[in-house]
This record gives C-alpha cells, structure tokens and sequence, in this order.
C-alpha cells in the first residue's frame, strides 16, 4: 500500500503530494495534503482529492460542481471570448449546487452566493498558494484577504451587510480567482462575452443595467459607439438577461415614484414571511423592505459577483479595456474596478458610469480608481426618480447613488458630470451618450 498520493486537493484546489494517516478496509483511506495540511479522502468517482475532517465528502471539487476543471483554474486567455474554457467541465457535476439565498452569518443578514459555502477552500487555497501558510492559519489569512470586499453602504447596501467573495492581488487571475469565478460563473444567470465588432486599440466592453426586451442586445450602445470609438473592438457583456428584463418591466409598469413606492410595498410583503421563517429574529430586519428576496435588491448582489468574474477574466488577458455601464452595469464595472485595483498591471485604461446604481462613498472609489490609467467619469442626472426610489430602498436608505449624486473624493482620477439638461431619466443616457461623454 503506497504511503502517498499525488493529486489535486479539494481544498487548496493544487496538486500536491497526500501522506497517509489512516489505513482503512471498510471504508476510505485519510490522508493529509502536504500543502495545505488539511485533511483529505480519495474522491468516490475519481483520483482527485475530496475534503476530509468532521464530515468527510463524498466528492472531489469537480464532481461536487465546485469547479468545472481543476487544471484550468489557473488558465490564462488570448482574448476576454475565450473565457468558456475556464469553465469547461472535466467531470460530470454529481452533486448540483443551490444558487443564492438568505443566510445567516455571524448574527448578521447576508444575501449568500455559492461561495460563501465554499469559503474555508478559497481561504485555504489563497492562504497556501499566495501566502505560503498551511493548516487553519492558511484558511483564516486567506479569508482575511479576500475580506469580501467594502460592505459598508457605499458596498453592497444590504442591511447586515453581504459579503461578496473576491481574490486579490496574484490570486486574480490564477488558481483562488478560478474557484471563485467558477463559483460565480454558476451563479449569474445567462453570463456572455460576445464580440459586437473587430478592430484595433483598447477593447471597449459595455454592460447594460435592466433591459426593456427579453433578449438584450447591444443596439442601443452602436450609435454613439461608432461616433467615439469607431476604430476599437466592441465587447457587449450580458448577465442576468431575465431577471434585469423583470425589473425593467417593473419599472415601465410602476411608471410614478408614487407607483414605484407601491411596487416596492408589495415586494416587501411577498418577502416577509419566508425570510423571516429563514433568518428568525434577523428576517425582522431584512424583510423591512423585502430585502432578502426582491428582484431589484438580489439584482445588485449578483451585479457584484458579475464583476468579480469579470475581473478575474480581465485578469487572465493582456489587453487594455474601455468600460462603459448603464444602471446596474456600472455597478458590475465598480465590483471589477475595486477587484482589478489588487493587480500590479492596470488593464483599465478608462471607464465611464451612467446613472450608475452604486454608492458614491469616498473611501470605495479610492480603491477602485487603483485600476485605471486613466479616469473614471461619473455622469449623474438629479432628475432619475429611479434611483431615488428603488435603489435607496434597495440598499435600505443606507447609500447614496452614483447615478444622482457626485462621488464623494478628491482624487483627480474621478470626473463627476451632471448631465442633468441632456439626461431626462434613468432610461435616457444611451440615447445621448455622444452628447455628454467625455473621451
């Protein structure tokens, strides 16, 4: 009987060399990984590494749906539309894995993506790849630089606080960012990088917020596109098609604020109950204002995960991008921005918001302007009642929008316009983009 194996770790997610500790007959062998020094089992369907411990798993990463491919966490890309590879999958996802749901951590409401329960693995696995430590001290440093990002209002806006998972640094773009992307990846609905038009300079990527046709597309973005960027290539960037097209036929049907204060009402009543049954005491907090299950609150959750995996994307190329973001896509470009600002290299040479459904603290635009060779150009219009209605009390009145307000700093990498005689409403950016954007 072989003293050791050699294969990958589920829980530091490298291969490395696993010392026997406990011969078995009756049931499987424990081993402990030499890298990350936790404790591991041969996986039921192949040779690769399931977790051990307390409760021993079944299945490796691969087939538990944690990962699509251990070798090709770590792969890097020719151009942002190869970003499938990453997620190929090397092994039948035995085991399906929930999506987003409402948690409670630490005494604190959290709105939880799929990696909040693979959390101790991208500990470890950052811990021991990028920080050299091994054991509990590995998982705990881990998670200490991951920190989840800002969660103060200027972050996510939920009441509590959520937590969104991001590797930092040379993590980005490597092994960690891989089991996190690939976490997200599952998460986000509809996620695609599609090529919109060839050329030659810095790639010009734009995301849009919620949509008002069931199959988004690009159009509305070409026209102004073509007048500033006629010689670039064109990247259009699609993420939760259905649910920002439910939020935009919301918003056409409630056209009022008066309407829209309604809409928000009834979401909180459908909330309520089930949250509450979820969180207990905690739910009391979270259902004020349906918080916990609303399209447009769960909406600004998974527009930070989308930008995580679009940073970790970013990351594996050696391009330089141009960012464009309407709404809750400008929310995604803050999520990569802040992400992307841990790297060594900037790939951002600038980005521009529109009406941008994000906070407008100091201390988060700080960080994200860390990411750009350029600038960042926040264009805000006082008259977009959108904001002022569901993106405050999505964020239970606790941030301020980048979309109706300047970005509270200094720093001379951020321009704030107001756009206020061009811009009518929310809806009215794309359509005058040429008028007012600032190349």
């Amino acid at each position: 009987m072989p003293s050791s194996e050699f294969s990958y770790c589920s829980w530091c997610f490298q291969k490395t060399r696993h010392i026997l500790l406990e011969q078995n007959y009756l049931r499987r062998n424990l081993y402990k990984c030499s890298s990350c020094e936790k404790k591991t089992l041969e996986c039921r369907f192949c040779k690769s590494m399931a977790r051990g411990g307390e409760w021993d798993n079944e299945l490796c990463a691969e087939h538990d749906g944690s990962i699509a491919s251990f070798e090709r966490l770590s792969l890097q890309l020719n151009d942002i539309t190869d970003y499938e590879e990453i997620f190929r999958r090397d092994a039948v996802n035995i085991q399906k894995v929930g999506t987003i749901a409402a948690l409670s951590i630490g005494g604190a409401a959290v709105l939880g993506p799929i990696a909040l329960a693979a959390a101790p693995a991208i500990g470890g696995a950052i811990g021991t790849s990028i920080l050299g430590l091994s054991g509990a001290a590995a998982t705990n440093a881990g998670l200490a630089a991951v920190g989840g990002g800002s969660l103060a209002a200027g972050g996510l806006g939920m009441a509590g606080g959520a937590a969104i998972l991001g590797a930092t640094g040379a993590a980005l773009g490597g092994t960690a960012g891989g089991v996190i992307s690939n976490s997200y990846f599952k998460d986000v609905d509809g996620f695609e990088i599609e090529l919109i038009k060839k050329g030659k300079g810095a790639k010009v990527l734009f995301i849009d917020g919620f949509l008002t046709e069931k199959k988004p597309t690009p159009s509305d973005w070409e026209e102004s596109l073509a007048k500033m960027y006629p010689d670039n290539p064109w990247y259009y960037v699609r993420w939760e098609s259905k649910r920002l097209y439910d939020i935009g036929k919301n918003l056409s049907a409630h056209g009022g604020k008066v309407a829209a204060q309604k809409l928000i009402t009834e979401w909180a009543k459908k909330a309520a109950k089930q949250a509450a049954k979820r969180l207990g005491p905690v739910g009391n907090v979270m259902t004020a204002l349906g918080l916990a299950s609303n399209p447009w609150s769960i909406a600004l959750v998974k527009a930070g995960q989308t930008g995580v995996l679009l940073a970790d994307i970013i990351a594996r190329t050696n391009s330089e991008y141009i960012l464009f973001g309407h709404s809750l896509g400008a929310r995604v470009i803050y999520y990569a921005l802040e992400t992307l600002s841990t790297k060594k290299s900037n790939y951002i040479t600038d980005a521009h918001l529109l009406g941008g459904a994000v906070g407008n603290k100091a201390e988060d635009w700080n960080k994200a302007i860390l990411a750009t060779n350029g600038q960042i150009n926040n264009y805000y219009s006082t008259n977009d009642w959108v904001l002022a209605t569901f993106y405050k009390a999505g964020t239970f009145f606790a941030s301020s929008p980048i979309g109706r307000n300047p970005i509270e700093t200094g720093a001379g990498k951020i321009e704030n316009i107001n756009v206020s005689d061009t811009v009518a409403g929310h809806t009215k950016y794309k359509e005058n983009l040429s008028r007012f954007c600032k190349i």
